[in-house]
């Protein structure tokens, strides 16, 4: 038997008896009827917390993992961004001659030229 259908029946236990026609309930008994009451209004109500509870924690283990995957990308994002800029920086405006680069002239060849020696090179 669950804890609230225990808790009804020990409701409809404390519940006196229903009064005939004319016939009143005492001040006690009214009490007693409403603190049971009282108490499975309790107990419904605290099962529902202890619910929300733990919906509440779920839902900030999601968000935490959820920013934590987010500030990952976003490092991600702004060091692409950083890149870029760089290399925006270094293309030649509008109007500027792009710099030549220098190539070193290769040097000569000073030895001896037989294919022999050229067959030893490979």
């Amino acid at each position: 038997m669950s804890s609230d259908t225990k808790a009804r029946v020990t409701v409809l236990e404390t519940i006196p008896r229903v009064p005939a026609e004319g016939e009143k309930l005492s001040m006690c008994d009214k009490l007693d009827t409403l603190f049971a009451e009282t108490a499975m209004v309790r107990n419904e109500l605290t099962e529902q917390r202890d619910v929300v509870l733990i919906c509440v924690e779920e839902l900030a283990a999601a968000l935490d993992a959820q920013s934590s995957a987010i500030r990952e990308r976003q490092s991600q994002l702004e060091t692409e961004i950083a890149l870029l800029r760089r290399a925006i920086r270094e293309l030649p405006r509008e109007g500027e001659v792009a710099t030549k680069v220098k190539v070193p002239e290769p040097k000569p060849f000073n030895g001896a030229k037989s294919a022999k020696d050229l067959e030893n090179f490979h």
